[in-house]
């Protein structure tokens, strides 16, 4: 909770509106204190609380005293039985934190505790309990999703993009917006980054498309065509901006994606041998 506000405004496409270095800090101590790989020992020490996690079972616990100084007879207070809960919604914000902040292997291996806990062979998967049955902060498993994939959409400004975290020089993941979804595909090399947005399912309407630089490249063209499903393409035509490794690609006219069309960037970075 001490951050959960960052969370948000990075899933709402807001950025960093906390000293960055800080919240890195936190979620490291978050990590540090709070992951355990197997709460059975934790559990025996301390016995109440709902049992979202069982001896065997890795989780990351609502709160821990590493230093001491916990209350006398806190026992007592009705806040306790939280205390020593794994809960999956509070875990996938804190996982997909750690993600957005460069913690990339922290926060995947707080999602995959959840993931093996609610393995169909232990539990139900489609029921990842939080407070309660189907409880709906179990949906921040999303989060991480998205913030693996680093993905941008505004629907009323037109403007989807895409910034993944895991293996960005060879990437694809699926993406939602109003009207549709589709593929996001990412490729990156020494001389070229190619972006391609295939469309599966309704319309999608763009303005502006995001992506971060691989390599610390820089651009030095950039072209984009949408392909039909019969592989017509039709030249569009964009320009560009800068800021950092973030690339900001505006297209001159709005973009209508249909089904089964798939627009193509392809962003050349570096020099062609013979030149």
């Amino acid at each position: 909770d001490q951050i959960f506000g960052q969370t948000w405004a990075h899933w709402v496409g807001l950025g960093h509106l906390f000293d960055p270095d800080k919240q890195k800090i936190a979620l490291q101590s978050l990590w540090r204190y709070n992951f355990v790989p197997d709460v059975g020992p934790f559990r025996a020490a301390f016995t109440r609380g709902r049992w979202y996690a069982a001896a065997g079972d890795a989780g990351l616990l609502m709160c821990t005293w590493p230093r001491s100084g916990r209350p006398e007879n806190w026992e007592q207070h009705w806040q306790y039985m939280y205390f020593n809960e794994c809960m999956s919604g509070f875990e996938y914000q804190a996982a997909a934190h750690m993600i957005y902040e460069g913690l990339l292997t922290e926060g995947l291996t707080v999602a995959r505790a959840i993931h093996d806990r609610y393995n169909a062979a232990l539990r139900n998967p489609y029921n990842e309990i939080e407070c309660s049955d189907h409880y709906a902060r179990a949906m921040a498993g999303f989060g991480v999703f998205q913030a693996v994939c680093g993905l941008d959409y505004h629907g009323p400004q037109g403007r989807l993009g895409i910034a993944p975290k895991l293996s960005p020089e060879q990437f694809a993941a699926p993406f939602t917006t109003a009207q549709g979804w589709g593929t996001q595909l990412q490729t990156a090399d020494s001389r070229f980054q190619t972006q391609r947005i295939e469309l599966h399912y309704g319309s999608l309407k763009l303005n502006e498309f995001t992506c971060r630089l691989v390599n610390n490249a820089a651009p030095r063209t950039i072209t984009a065509s949408l392909v039909s499903q019969q592989g017509q393409a039709r030249t569009v035509a964009v320009q560009w901006t800068q800021e950092g490794q973030k690339l900001a690609i505006h297209f001159a006219q709005p973009l209508h994606i249909q089904v089964h069309q798939t627009l193509i960037i392809e962003i050349k970075t570096g020099v062609d041998n013979e030149s």
